[in-house]
């Protein structure tokens, strides 16, 4: 499955014929109508016979809905770039934070809020956030 870029969404496998680089696979895409060979980024790639059960509820929600992952990656590799590391633990309180309001925001919606649901069958005792 492709969790990136312009194939997002999309299925596919990984092409036999070529051996992946450091940094690419080369893939044929499924676009309904038709396939494609093409490469693409190996971070372009959720190849799903990798794909472990989740160990939370918080993994099943990514995995389920890869437009957020996507989202999250994006949001990681430039909070990357400011240095972060200098100060992980102040920028987890913030992300923290920002996520109590949204879903208080979601939550004072009431009837009229959209939620997703989202698959899982185990316990998640990582706590509330």
């Amino acid at each position: 499955m492709f969790v990136r870029g312009k194939y997002f969404g999309k299925s596919g496998w990984i092409d036999g014929k070529k051996p992946a680089t450091a940094k690419m696979y080369y893939v044929i895409v499924n676009l309904g109508h038709a396939e494609k060979k093409t490469r693409v980024k190996k971070e372009s790639v959720r190849i799903l016979e990798d794909t472990a059960r989740p160990a939370s509820y918080a993994e099943a929600a990514l995995s389920q809905n890869p437009e957020i992952e996507s989202k999250l990656d994006s949001l990681c590799n430039d909070l990357a770039k400011c240095s972060i590391y200098e100060d992980t633990a102040g920028m987890i309180a913030i992300i923290k934070h920002k996520l109590h309001a949204a879903a208080e925001r979601q939550a004072a919606l009431g009837n009229k809020a959209t939620f997703r649901h989202v698959d899982w069958g185990g316990d998640d005792d990582e706590g509330d956030i």
